[in-house]
């Protein structure tokens, strides 16, 4: 009995140390699972930190490569600008490069002509020199008329002697005087040479106006000086004014036409082609000078003052002295003139021209240019000009011409008689016989050659269209102009 309660309380005492173990270990599991739980927790706000600075970073890359792109595709659009802008250096150079050939050959043409002038001069001069001597040694003498000398001859005989060497003395003054008429033609010849205007196939003048430095000139014109009284069609990227000084001129400018006289003056912008004629003698000196001169292209007066009217619809402007600002141009006009005559002074003529275009821009309103004749009308026409000054020798019909200007038969006849004032045959023709004229000055060529070179098919046709322009036929006008 007692055995079996000492084992029934080693039983309970041994469950009671079981349980209280078991306690134990359950109490330390379950605070070890409420840590993992709490860093399970932790982690798990960790990842989550994580993945949104995950997404965060994702959505910044995505942007960046959004960014990436459109940079890419800003830069290609930049580099493509670039070769655009490249072509188009090389393309202008190139211009340039031309535009300076025909420079220094329109110079040395000039300097060619001008000492033609120098020895034509000289030997005027000589010839001159002799004449006048054997002038003054007759008054010195005091040489007696021709019938005095022929009525003191005591015979027949000494008479008709006395008569050979006087008609021998005439002849050889009169060989004189025909020497210098002929030596003064001359001259008159390579000066009007010297004068012409001298353009390129879309009539813009090559001629360097002034120099690099200061791109300014004066002309004193005579509109004699020019074959037919006419300063043909052209046009230059400088500003132009004319003062008509005597005479009565008639103007074509753009599609625009008038007369103007003595006292008058007219602005006619730049790229903007023009004509002059003139019925008889007329003195019109005139200045071109680049727009630059009145201030740097980078320059506010530039933007502000020059500009506007280089971008405007403005082709031209009359100046008469009804209006009191008008007579105050003309009159700077005359002063700038006087100026540009004698001794150039740069100074003086730059702040003269101030002057003058302070006044212009005062009173002048520019609107901005629209398409109309003056923009891509005109830029037409001078693409049917050109290939006319380009296929000129080939067969040409009306069509032809209308399909190169990208316009009907109707617009292209009213382009030419609006800007030009003829049609686009007629232009052609002229423009065929002025080669033909060239061809008889500068060549030995038969006339038949040259007429078949110049497009005309028939002989017969180009003399009589060639006289009915030139009042002379082709042979006459090549010994005249020879």
């Amino acid at each position: 009995m007692a055995f079996s309660m000492k084992r029934t309380l080693s039983l309970i005492l041994s469950f009671a140390f079981f349980i209280s173990s078991f306690g134990s270990a359950f109490s330390a599991q379950a605070k070890s699972t409420s840590q993992l739980r709490s860093e399970k927790q932790k982690i798990q706000q960790q990842i989550d930190s994580a993945q949104s600075k995950l997404n965060k970073l994702s959505a910044q890359k995505q942007k960046n490569e959004e960014y990436l792109a459109t940079l890419r595709s800003k830069i290609n659009l930049m580099q493509d600008k670039i070769d655009s802008l490249e072509d188009d250096k090389a393309a202008l150079q190139a211009e340039i490069d031309a535009i300076q050939v025909k420079i220094t050959q329109t110079e040395q043409d000039i300097a060619d002509a001008q000492a033609k002038i120098d020895q034509k001069q000289a030997e005027f001069d000589e010839t001159y020199q002799v004449y006048c001597q054997r002038l003054r040694a007759m008054y010195i003498s005091g040489s007696a008329s021709t019938l005095e000398v022929l009525l003191t001859c005591k015979d027949v005989s000494s008479m008709l002697t006395r008569a050979q060497m006087v008609k021998s003395v005439s002849q050889q003054d009169s060989a004189i005087l025909d020497e210098l008429m002929t030596k003064m033609q001359e001259i008159e010849k390579e000066k009007k040479k010297l004068v012409s205007i001298k353009t390129d196939d879309t009539l813009m003048e090559t001629a360097l106006h002034g120099t690099h430095l200061f791109p300014y000139k004066l002309y004193d014109d005579n509109i004699t000086d020019y074959d037919f009284n006419c300063i043909d069609w052209h046009w230059h990227t400088e500003f132009e004014f004319v003062y008509i000084e005597s005479g009565i001129v008639h103007f074509n400018v753009g599609e625009d036409n008038f007369d103007m006289s003595e006292g008058q003056g007219i602005f006619i912008n730049s790229k903007v082609v023009h004509k002059m004629h003139s019925e008889n003698d007329a003195v019109i000196p005139n200045f071109l000078f680049l727009p630059s001169l009145i201030a740097p292209k980078e320059s506010l007066i530039y933007q502000k003052f020059v500009l506007p009217f280089l971008n405007s619809s403005l082709g031209y402007y009359i100046f008469s002295s009804s209006q009191e600002w008008q007579k105050e141009i003309l009159s700077e006009m005359q002063k700038l003139i006087q100026f540009s005559r004698g001794e150039i002074n740069e100074l003086q003529i730059s702040v003269q021209l101030q002057k003058i275009w302070a006044l212009i821009t005062s009173n002048v309103i520019c609107y901005p240019e629209t398409q109309n004749v003056n923009s891509s009308s005109l830029a037409r026409l001078q693409m049917m000009m050109q290939f006319i000054h380009s296929n000129y020798p080939e067969s040409i019909s009306l069509l032809d011409i209308a399909k190169v200007g990208e316009v009907s038969i109707s617009t292209a006849l009213n382009l030419f008689r609006n800007v030009l004032n003829t049609s686009p045959v007629n232009y052609l023709i002229c423009y065929r016989l002025r080669k033909a004229a060239l061809l008889l000055t500068n060549t030995e060529k038969k006339v038949s050659a040259i007429s078949i070179e110049t497009g005309f098919s028939n002989t017969d046709y180009f003399c009589k269209t060639f006289k009915r322009m030139y009042s002379l036929t082709p042979t006459e006008y090549r010994n005249v102009k020879k």
